[in-house]
């Protein structure tokens, strides 16, 4: 028996189809997101919506954290300045004060030169016959340095009781060498709390080359001292000297 073959026709049943007319076709580009590029400069294609979402708020993060760095730079800017503005105004402060401190100064100096009595200290000239001799050694310098003395002391003025009774040019043969000598005299009837002897040695310019001490305490009424200035120079520079002498009134 004969069986005819089966067909499979279609007509019944519609065809399928793999488009959806209520689906939108996928975006290829949004023209509210600017592209994204690279480092090098590459175009980044942009297709999915989570993608551009998540790119806006990367840009929103971008933009505000742009803001934070402008301001943090103009905080610093600021800085330097208010920190210039208060070292001006302690240096300011510093001026005043020491302005104070020193105009308190001057007045209690101006009362102590009334006390002790001021003027200007009157020397009296020497000659230097002797000066033939050797320089000093490197150790007698040493020594000379020791004993030799050079910082005048502040309090001392001009007495009219104290008087130069001898004074000459000296040159010893040990480590002394240069100096000067003499005797001070006390004509008053009070004791003087403290002498001293200054001496300044020049060359045969005029030059002056240094000027030299000697000192003591407690000169009483009618009483001499012999002094001893010690010259740090070498005879053969000294040509001239002058020297005074000053006292401090008990």
């Amino acid at each position: 028996m004969h069986i005819p073959p089966s067909t499979t026709s279609d007509a019944s049943v519609p065809s399928s189809t793999t488009s959806d007319a209520s689906v939108p076709p996928p975006r290829t580009s949004d023209a509210s997101v600017p592209p994204l590029t690279t480092s090098d400069g590459q175009h980044i294609p942009v297709r999915d919506p989570l993608t551009i979402s998540t790119v806006g708020r990367l840009r929103s993060a971008r933009s505000g954290l742009k803001c934070v760095r402008r301001f943090e730079s103009s905080m610093c800017r600021r800085r330097p300045q208010a920190d210039a503005t208060a070292a001006r105004d302690d240096r300011w402060d510093r001026r005043r004060l020491l302005a104070g401190v020193g105009a308190g100064v001057s007045a209690a100096l101006a009362g102590c030169t009334g006390v002790l009595g001021g003027g200007s200290p009157s020397y009296e000239e020497g000659d230097v016959d002797d000066s033939d001799g050797e320089p000093r050694s490197a150790d007698e310098l040493v020594a000379a340095e020791a004993v030799a003395e050079e910082e005048s002391s502040e309090g001392v003025t001009p007495v009219d009781s104290l008087s130069l009774e001898s004074h000459e040019f000296v040159l010893e043969d040990d480590f002394r060498g240069a100096t000067i000598q003499g005797t001070v005299a006390n004509d008053g009837d009070d004791r003087i709390q403290f002498v001293e002897v200054r001496a300044r040695v020049y060359d045969a310019d005029g030059d002056q080359l240094g000027r030299y001490l000697d000192s003591t305490g407690d000169l009483e009424s009618g009483s001499s001292w012999a002094f001893e200035v010690v010259l740090l120079e070498s005879p053969d520079e000294i040509d001239g000297y002058d020297v005074t002498a000053l006292g401090t009134p008990s």
